[in-house]
């Protein structure tokens, strides 16, 4: 249990840390291109949709909802 509860912690430091970055809005524009344009955000998200149903399955004590909107503020297409 404390391998899988770091790793939800690790993953929820990984995204929050990506959603504090100061970056410009200019910048925030071409990234968002950037990811459209090689694919990576699709793959990003293809990724991360694999991870959260794998937690799911294997905390099954984790309320349903709370995979929902952590798959909402992980996924990079929106």
């Amino acid at each position: 249990m404390k391998l899988k509860t770091s790793l939800v912690v690790l993953i929820l430091i990984v995204c929050s840390a990506f959603l504090r970055a100061d970056v410009t809005p200019e910048k925030r524009i071409e990234i968002d291109r950037m990811l459209k344009l090689t694919g990576m955000g699709k793959l990003v998200d293809q990724m991360m949709n694999q991870m959260i149903a794998g937690f799911r399955a294997n905390m099954k004590d984790v309320p349903s909802d709370f995979w929902d909107r952590f798959a909402q503020k992980c996924m990079v297409r929106r």
